[in-house]
């Protein structure tokens, strides 16, 4: 097989991966609470071939053989969790999260099922709760159930003003009087490499994964971790537009370079498949 051929069209196509995730990362630059992720290469293939016999003299150091690599392809997507800036919003259902933690959520997985998944994403709303219309459950803006710290969705009483503290403590007001709604289930990343992307915003883990403990674990007393609730404010991304540009240059260069090689390597093959001995 052409090993040229096989070098160049590995590579672009591994480059081409990490645009498309660049091209990821821009489009979320204003998307609230996104976490930015970076494509990492590895080698595809690598072989070690002797050397010719002039390099086995007697006398010589150099080595018996030397390593051959056949490019690159994608070892690992990796997700950066940095915090991103707090913006003030004044809204009273706005929550952002200051330091390593994420919102626990409830996901549909079928019909009467559910999975859970994480979020950094606090843009709250309030929907009409089926099961008892006196209340009201605290949501994502896509429809996702928020969960409390006893596993269980929060469930504002309708037509109450709500408050937040730095621990996540939900109190609900109405017409003077005051009802602890319950807490924010909040979850600290151990693995965040083992996250996967679900879309709109939010995380899971792989349906191979054992225990899900070794990848977060609950916060009961989120100050213990150094993390805090801001009511009326989100986090925004942290996508640095200006290091995804300069990535977005350094990658369209390597696959122009790429390119060019496979296409060099097609004109010598077409050469040698014209000549006549």
């Amino acid at each position: 097989m052409n090993h040229s051929f096989i070098s160049a069209a590995g590579t672009m196509f591994a480059l081409q991966q990490k645009l498309d995730n660049i091209s990821n990362n821009l489009a979320n630059m204003d998307t609230v609470g996104f976490k930015r992720s970076e494509v990492n290469f590895q080698n595809l293939l690598t072989d070690l071939t002797a050397q010719p016999d002039g390099f086995k003299l007697q006398g010589r150091m150099t080595p018996l053989g030397f390593q051959e690599g056949w490019g690159a392809k994608t070892g690992s997507v990796q997700l950066h969790m940095e915090q991103g800036p707090i913006k003030e919003t004044g809204q009273s259902l706005d929550m952002a999260i200051q330091g390593d933690a994420l919102f626990e959520v409830s996901v549909p997985a079928g019909i009467n099922s559910s999975q859970t998944a994480w979020t950094r994403s606090g843009d709250f709303s309030l929907s009409i709760n089926p099961n008892n219309p006196a209340t009201m459950n605290l949501t994502t803006k896509d429809g996702y159930l928020l969960k409390g710290a006893n596993g269980q969705p929060i469930q504002i009483p309708a037509g109450s003003d709500i408050k937040v503290d730095a621990s996540g403590n939900i109190t609900a007001y109405r017409a003077g009087q005051s009802t602890q709604v319950g807490q924010l289930k909040l979850m600290h990343v151990i693995r965040p490499d083992m996250l996967t992307k679900l879309g709109d915003n939010l995380y899971g883990t792989a349906s191979t994964v054992a225990n899900q403990n070794n990848i977060l674990q609950a916060m009961t007393q989120p100050s213990n971790w150094g993390v805090s609730i801001q009511q009326g404010a989100l986090e925004q991304s942290n996508v640095n537009v200006s290091d995804e540009m300069l990535q977005l240059i350094e990658v369209q260069r390597a696959y122009e370079l790429n390119a060019k090689a496979l296409n060099s390597a097609d004109v010598m093959m077409n050469l040698a498949n014209t000549m006549r001995a």
